[in-house]
């Protein structure tokens, strides 16, 4: 499995205190071994889904590539703002 970040995840994640985005890499590392163990839920819209870490939301998207699964996080937001911020 791999995990590709996108621009907007990395500049999202460096606005968060440090100590929340610990979690969220700490989950992130859950999600590429476990992930069948983490809160994750499939969303209406396109063929994204969302994991729940504590108060903040971050949406991936799930492919698979010739037998290889590739993980797109694409956006880290607080719960508040999580559904009305995507585009």
């Amino acid at each position: 499995m791999k995990i590709i970040t996108s621009p907007n995840f990395e500049k999202q994640l460096d606005k968060l205190s440090d100590i929340e985005a610990k979690k969220i890499y700490k989950k992130l590392n859950e999600l590429s071994t476990h992930s069948e163990n983490l809160k994750i839920k499939k969303l209406k819209t396109r063929n994204d889904y969302r994991l729940r870490i504590g108060d903040y939301r971050v949406i991936f998207e799930y492919t698979i590539i010739e037998n290889e699964i590739f993980i797109l996080l694409q956006n880290v937001f607080h719960r508040k703002d999580a559904y009305k911020k995507r585009k």
